[in-house]
């Protein structure tokens, strides 16, 4: 629940038990899989920030590469890559996308390594499974939206405005 209570982010929409209980249900379906391996990463990440500010004398430096945050991060990752070799991307795989990307952007700033950056093929990710659903096809994309379930909804939501905020 320090995921839940303390995301900044997303924090009026995550709380909402519409979105609670379908996200629960999925990390619960795959406690290994990379949505829950994603949350617990963002989630020590915020764990580590919030353990710098209450210190005396924080780090100077940018979080450890072999924290527990990295180690989470790391697996899920290697899972999506792995959701790759599959013809078609699960909302899971889109949400834990998403929440890697959060994870990039509050470890790095969004910082760019040689012109790339680490969250991008996360973005493709959740743009892929945007695309799968046919919404960008559909006449009335609004129906698409409202005729999916809560988690697909919300994930469809958040991956454009990831989008969005990419193009700005």
């Amino acid at each position: 629940m320090l995921y839940v209570s303390h995301h900044r982010n997303n924090t009026a929409a995550l709380t909402h038990c519409m979105v609670i209980c379908p996200l629960h249900k999925a990390v619960m379906l795959d406690l290994q899989g990379p949505l829950m391996n994603a949350i617990c990463a963002l989630s020590n990440l915020h764990y580590i920030g919030l353990q710098r500010t209450t210190t005396f004398d924080p780090p100077a430096g940018p979080y450890p590469d072999d924290s527990v945050a990295q180690f989470f991060y790391n697996q899920a990752c290697f899972q999506l890559k792995d959701a790759r070799r599959r013809p078609h991307y699960t909302e899971t795989d889109a949400m834990a996308a998403l929440h890697l990307i959060s994870y990039s952007l509050a470890g790095t700033g969004g910082k760019t390594v040689g012109g790339v950056t680490e969250w991008s093929p996360m973005l493709e990710i959740a743009c892929d499974w945007l695309a799968q659903t046919g919404m960008h096809v559909e006449e009335n994309p609004k129906m698409t939206l409202v005729n999916m379930n809560v988690l697909g909804a919300y994930a469809a939501r958040s991956t454009m405005v990831s989008v969005l905020e990419e193009v700005m």
